[in-house]
C-alpha cells in the first residue's frame, strides 16, 4: 500500500496540470475574442439582456 504523501503528490500533480490546462485555454479564448473585436458584441449583448423589459401582453 502507497503512503498518503505519494497518493496526495499524485493527485496534486494531476489537478495542477488539469488546472494549468484550464487557464491556457481560457487565457487563449480571452485573447482570440479580443483579436476578433467579439468581445464588444458581447459586453453590448449582455447591456441590451440587463435593460430588457418584458413585453406589455405577458
Amino acid at each position: 500500500m502507497e503512503s498518503w504523501g505519494m497518493i496526495l503528490t499524485g493527485y496534486g500533480i494531476v489537478f495542477g496540470a488539469l488546472l494549468g490546462y484550464a487557464l491556457v485555454v481560457l487565457r487563449r479564448g480571452r485573447r482570440l475574442v479580443d483579436q476578433l473585436g467579439l468581445g464588444e458584441l458581447v459586453t453590448e449583448a449582455a447591456e441590451v439582456g440587463e435593460h430588457h423589459e418584458e413585453p406589455p401582453w405577458t
